[in-house]
């Protein structure tokens, strides 16, 4: 199992992804995007492998990028429900989608990490708010995080902090 999956690859994905080579080894990394010229383009840059859809790619990492458009958030998340396993985590980046909104399409069990990056995170130097769910990660999860948001910028975590919840 791969450490990192993105699923898109738009101007974020793709700042994110360059990122994490800073952080990550590119077989550690692995990516999926809907236009395959664009697949092929950012393989071509950076030596991470892709995969054709988001239902594989999300299978085969333990931390699931969604680095999507908002409107595209409905189709991909009617594809994760009810794949992503325990040991798993999803990474959101989406701000018209909130933890409860996530989890009532994922699964209740699946732990989420909602993020706001800012597109300073295209030259490394983004500035990310992050909430975790209120389940229970590991010292090392909390960390492959922060690893995650320091490899493109820096992070508040809000974790000591109430995270605002928005139902419906």
């Amino acid at each position: 199992m791969r450490t990192l999956g993105f699923i898109g690859m738009g101007n974020m994905g793709q700042a994110m992804l360059k990122g994490c080579l800073n952080v990550f080894s590119a077989d550690e990394l692995l990516f999926t995007d809907l236009n395959e010229k664009n697949c092929i383009s950012v393989k071509e840059k950076t030596g991470v492998d892709y995969i054709r859809d988001a239902k594989t790619c999300a299978a085969e990492v333990k931390y699931i990028v969604l680095a999507i458009k908002p409107q595209v958030y409905p189709t991909v998340l009617s594809e994760l429900s009810g794949q992503i396993g325990l040991e798993q985590i999803v990474i959101s980046i989406a701000p018209s989608y909130s933890i409860a909104q996530l989890k009532e399409a994922l699964g209740e069990e699946v732990r989420i990490v909602r993020a706001m990056p800012n597109t300073p995170a295209m030259v490394g130097e983004g500035m990310s708010g992050v909430c975790f769910s209120d389940d229970v990660y590991t010292e090392e999860e909390k960390a492959l995080v922060r690893s995650f948001f320091f490899s493109f910028g820096k992070m508040e975590d809000a974790r000591n902090r109430p995270c605002p919840v928005r139902r419906g």
